[in-house]
């Protein structure tokens, strides 16, 4: 089921992470971005870009 989400979702699932990131970066409020991400991404995905950003240093 997972992998199906992912591979129906896959060209938005970048923009939503990217935008995601974006506005953590400018320190914006996360919540809308979150929102609407969770209706393409899986909490696996957010845990992998946390975790690549936390190894990074950034």
């Amino acid at each position: 089921m997972l992998e199906n989400l992912h591979q129906f979702h896959e060209a938005k699932v970048n923009e939503h992470l990217s935008k995601l990131q974006e506005a953590a970066i400018k320190n914006e409020n996360l919540f809308d971005h979150l929102m609407e991400a969770t209706k393409v991404c899986s909490l696996q995905m957010f845990k992998s870009i946390i975790q690549k950003k936390a190894s990074a240093g950034g």
